[in-house]
């Protein structure tokens, strides 16, 4: 693990939360600015099937019900907080607003961002887990970067 604890804040509006099962350290970024909430997942979704049956795993994960687990939490606090799930091995720029209902996920409506976002980071899979965290980490923080600047007026 990175930090100890249950989560890292980074500053008032980051958090970095575990998401443990894909590869050790991966984590989720959490960012909240006044009414906006997005998490921006990493490795925790791979397919949009995920989004909506968080139990399904691609079998490239290190523990596979850990990282159900960690989908499902994360799932779960999208829709009970209104984030926008926000994937980094999805193609096209944006992230979902995921809803729950009866005890099951559906995508309420795709967001994109108005600037592209390189997927490039991606191909770190072939290196070290942590090169691959860290590449994900940097992707994250772009995304949130492209975010803000959607989100600000002017």
């Amino acid at each position: 693990m990175l930090w100890e604890g249950d989560s890292h804040r980074i500053d008032e509006d980051l958090v970095l939360e575990p998401a443990p099962g894909h590869t050790p350290g991966s984590a989720v970024l959490r960012v909240e600015s006044g009414t906006d909430r997005a998490l921006f997942v990493g490795d925790v979704i791979h397919t949009p099937l995920q989004m909506v049956e968080p139990d399904h795993d691609i079998r490239v994960s290190e523990d596979r019900a850990a990282a159900a687990r960690s989908r499902r939490r994360v799932l779960e606090q999208a829709a009970a907080t209104n984030s926008l799930v926000v994937p980094a091995h999805l193609g096209g720029a944006g992230g979902a607003e995921v809803v729950r209902s009866n005890g099951t996920f559906s995508i309420k409506r795709w967001a994109p961002l108005s600037e592209p976002i390189g997927f490039a980071f991606s191909r770190c899979a072939a290196t070290s887990p942590v090169a691959h965290n860290l590449a994900n980490l940097a992707f994250s923080l772009r995304s949130w970067i492209s975010l803000a600047r959607r989100l600000s007026p002017g």
